[in-house]
């Protein structure tokens, strides 16, 4: 079995869906023996793939169909299966051409057709779903959801919807947390996120120049970076606030999870954040949004609920200053992320999906 996933962007601002996309890739060959590939734009800086995730590279130097045609005549539509990631570009008109041509093609918007996003530009958005994204999706042989809102969503507009939700590989994080209690934001710094409320909601609250507490904010700019570090540069020397611009990964990342206490996503829409699984394995306290698209956590009594305005936020904050980081049952939240959300419950998931597509026996 093959799967071509179709990627619009492979750079580190788009991490989460690409990285999403591939994680279960390296299961899905060892242990299903499924060959992955991955088409995507040309860039100056491609991540190896290939040694990260176990998939085949396939970049272009034009996104248009014409440049697509000759990647997939190396296919057969009996045992491949074509996988497009996101909504509103050439995933989706690759992965309805794929369709005509005889392929399975399972149709991924990672959340860009959530309530949410639809309102930004909602005009063009509203007539090119209408006229153009809708009609090609309804060819998809599945329509895979990420998230369990996600699914009533798509099943407003389609039939053949499957929840499969974003896993996170699973590590044995050591246990680092200790005085200050910290609050973790890790991602890409974008308005939709809500991190300038956060760090103005930590100036505002007890917590902030707490010495037993502490504020990170880490992650590479989407357009919120410059606002964010106006407002931090006015703060005193001796702030108990942490601000980068620059994306972690790898070591780095584990240490920053295994020493955190809380993770915080006040987001206004995601398809299902990854991040805040990882975070969970390493048994952070996941502070969310509804928009996060995560309401098994609430559910389950695994999660702190919070609004993406100021006031929710800080109200938040000066509940935690006389917290205690050791009272955390932090192997209750690992337990509980490794046993529903690691990338071999996912690749195993998609295994029986692209099995069943393909009319396996």
């Amino acid at each position: 079995m093959n799967v071509i996933n179709i990627i619009d962007r492979i750079d580190k601002v788009n991490f989460g869906i690409w990285n999403a996309a591939l994680l279960p890739c390296a299961i899905l060959y060892n242990i299903y023996g499924v060959k992955c590939y991955a088409v995507f734009p040309m860039i100056n800086d491609v991540p190896n793939v290939k040694s990260l995730y176990n998939v085949e590279p396939l970049p272009i130097q034009n996104a248009d169909t014409e440049s697509f045609k000759p990647i997939l005549e190396r296919f057969s539509p009996s045992d491949t299966v074509v996988v497009s990631h996101g909504s509103w570009r050439f995933p989706t008109r690759w992965g309805h051409y794929a369709s005509q041509c005889g392929f399975k093609w399972v149709y991924t918007p990672h959340g860009m057709l959530e309530p949410w996003g639809m309102k930004q530009k909602r005009i063009k958005k509203t007539i090119y779903f209408h006229l153009c994204e809708k009609r090609l999706a309804r060819r998809a042989a599945m329509v895979r959801a990420v998230s369990k809102p996600e699914m009533l969503h798509l099943n407003i507009y389609f039939k053949n919807v499957t929840h499969i939700p974003n896993g996170a590989e699973c590590k044995n994080y050591s246990s680092e947390v200790d005085t200050p209690v910290t609050v973790l934001f890790l991602g890409r710094l974008n308005s939709k996120k809500c991190v300038y409320n956060i760090l103005k909601a930590w100036i505002d609250s007890k917590a902030f120049m707490n010495q037993k507490l502490f504020l990170k904010i880490i992650g590479p700019d989407d357009g919120e970076f410059a606002r964010l570090h106006s407002l931090f540069s006015t703060l005193p020397a001796d702030k108990n606030v942490y601000l980068s611009n620059s994306p972690v990964y790898g070591q780095e990342k584990d240490a920053l999870l295994a020493q955190a206490t809380y993770f915080i996503l006040p987001s206004q829409s995601e398809g299902f954040p990854s991040a805040v699984v990882e975070a969970g394995m390493a048994g952070c306290v996941p502070v969310v949004s509804d928009g996060c698209n995560f309401p098994e956590l609430f559910e389950n009594h695994l999660g702190i609920k919070v609004g993406c305005d100021c006031r929710s936020l800080s109200d938040f904050f000066d509940t935690i200053v006389d917290d205690n980081a050791n009272a955390v049952d932090r192997g209750k939240y690992s337990d509980y992320f490794k046993a529903n959300y690691s990338v071999d419950v996912v690749a195993r998931s998609l295994y029986n999906s692209f099995e069943t597509l393909l009319g396996a026996k």
